[in-house]
């Protein structure tokens, strides 16, 4: 059993303190949509990130993002192909939460290779009277940046509640399909899912209340 309970990684080694930090910054994140934030070292002091067996960990911010939005009274979905029994162990340990259907959960994970418009068509939307209900999709990339890049990258720009005039978000790692469907979402508001983008010890986020624009990226 020791050996089995080693496998599923560690958590905070001061998991009141490492919550409240992390907390504060996805609350910041949600605040302004498509501002990066780093974490603090108090938010991942101690965390070692779920292995699954191809070889691709998830990241330290999805991992304490999700250590601190789930608990018991939650249910989480892991998307795509990865060993989503192994985040199942790993997060039913440390939170209690059960694992769900994506079109049942309140949360789910993914890898920006493996999301697109179709999946967060199949998670709560929530409704106009209740749109708590929503879901909240944790996606993992592979890089963000507050300004427009070049190559292989999706840029953003986000309007609405929290951001000044626009900001700019570039998104290295994800699918286009993705967010072509999120940009045809302005009108179901306040129905919709929020977004919380991780890359390395980087969140940022993009709540369902945001206008989204698609920029095609500057040539090489």
């Amino acid at each position: 059993m020791s050996a089995v309970l080693s496998d599923l990684g560690l958590a905070w080694e001061h998991p009141v303190h490492g919550a409240q930090q992390t907390f504060r910054v996805l609350l910041a994140a949600m605040s302004h949509p498509g501002r990066v934030y780093s974490l603090p070292p108090a938010a991942i002091a101690g965390v070692q990130p779920p292995s699954v067996s191809d070889g691709h960990a998830m990241s330290i911010a999805a991992t304490v993002s999700l250590l601190t939005l789930l608990d018991a009274e939650s249910s989480v979905h892991f998307a795509g192909p990865q060993d989503a029994s192994a985040l199942a162990g790993y997060f039913r340990f440390h939170c209690g939460v059960r694992t769900v259907s994506l079109d049942q959960s309140q949360f789910a994970y993914g890898r920006g290779s493996h999301v697109d418009g179709e999946s967060c068509e199949r998670m709560q939307q929530g409704s106009d009277t209740a749109p708590q209900d929503g879901a909240t999709l944790v996606l993992d990339v592979d890089g963000l940046a507050m300004h427009a890049q070049k190559g292989e990258v999706q840029v953003l720009r986000a309007r609405g509640p929290g951001v000044q005039t626009q900001s700019v978000l570039s998104v290295r790692g994800s699918l286009p399909a993705l967010w072509r469907w999120r940009a045809q979402q302005g009108d179901a508001f306040p129905r919709g899912i929020d977004l919380l983008l991780c890359s390395g010890d980087h969140v940022a986020a993009i709540p369902r209340s945001t206008l989204l624009a698609l920029e095609t990226p500057p040539c090489i």
